[in-house]
């Protein structure tokens, strides 16, 4: 169990992400750490401290220390490895051209590190299907079967208001077929407990001409 937050805004993103990890403190004090990108030079800047929050407030005076408005923050629960620097969050790349952080274990690491179709799914960008699983496309082809189902249904119950509750990306396929107006997947995304009204023509989809013409977004 650990705890996790990010910014990026218009402020300073390290103060913002201390004060949040104080708040998840209690997910995990074993060590805590932040990662912060300085838009003017591009440098990413990853400081980490063993023990409490405290000790890389102080570290980084506060947050004050490490400029940049967008950043990744962690508070660790060491389940696995002991509780050191070289163990807290966040991990990089050598380059610094990725840097994350996550809360679980991989337990197959070493299984799957030598795993042809596992490296090759990596290689990928997750475009190819995970080994075992579906492509991004299947994914996508399946969200939409089940919406068609569910909007033939709809239809000939004569339903006239539906309310879906789904995952994210399950709203980005879908509205990423018939949305009005036309979006790319990932421009259709939306935050945690949000989404859209939508409205469809009876007439036009007996027709074939499937639409779901975006009304407004439903925000929290």
């Amino acid at each position: 169990m650990c705890g996790i937050v990010g910014f990026t805004g218009k402020y300073q993103a390290a103060p913002i992400l201390l004060d949040g990890l104080s708040k998840l403190e209690y997910r995990g004090y074993d060590s805590a750490g932040i990662a912060i990108r300085n838009e003017d030079t591009g440098d990413i800047t990853v400081v980490k401290a063993k023990g409490r929050l405290k000790i890389l407030s102080e570290k980084t005076n506060e947050g004050h220390a490490v400029p940049g408005t967008c950043g990744i923050g962690h508070t660790r629960w060491a389940t696995h490895g002991e509780p050191s620097e070289n163990n807290a969050h966040p991990h990089c790349t050598d380059d610094k051209s990725v840097v994350l952080v996550h809360n679980g274990i991989i337990e197959n690491y070493q299984e799957l590190k030598d795993n042809p179709k596992y490296q090759e799914w990596i290689d990928s960008m997750a475009t190819l299907a995970f080994p075992g699983g579906e492509s991004p496309q299947q994914f996508k082809d399946r969200c939409i079967a089940g919406f068609d189902k569910m909007v033939d249904t709809c239809i000939r119950r004569h339903y006239r208001n539906v309310a879906m509750v789904v995952h994210g990306g399950t709203i980005m396929s879908i509205l990423e077929q018939y949305g009005v107006p036309q979006k790319s997947y990932y421009d259709w995304r939306v935050e945690n407990g949000c989404g859209y009204h939508l409205y469809l023509s009876e007439q036009n989809w007996k027709m074939g001409r499937r639409e779901a013409v975006v009304e407004s977004e439903i925000r929290r």
